[in-house]
């Protein structure tokens, strides 16, 4: 299914493995891209559990070396289930 992130703020699915497809965009200076945005795209492949609230979450670095952190977050337990939490 697709879900824009305009239109919801939280999703409900069933417990068990999921494929997510997921994507963000983030506003750059041009010396980082030439459109003055970059955006960024993931697959996560997570078992999700019953009872439990997942967070998507992303966020960059700025200046040199440039990093983008993608990651989902089980909010219950605050385990990191897919990608890595900035640090």
């Amino acid at each position: 299914y697709y879900i824009p992130g305009s239109k919801y703020g939280s999703v409900k699915v069933l417990a068990g493995p999921h494929r997510i497809k997921w994507a963000v965009i983030f506003g750059v200076s041009v010396m980082i891209d030439a459109r003055g945005y970059a955006a960024y795209e993931t697959i996560s492949e997570v078992d999700l559990k019953a009872g439990h609230r997942y967070k998507l979450s992303a966020d960059r670095t700025t200046g040199q070396g440039y990093k983008v952190y993608l990651w989902i977050e089980d909010t219950i337990t605050g385990k990191i289930v897919y990608g890595e939490k900035k640090p």
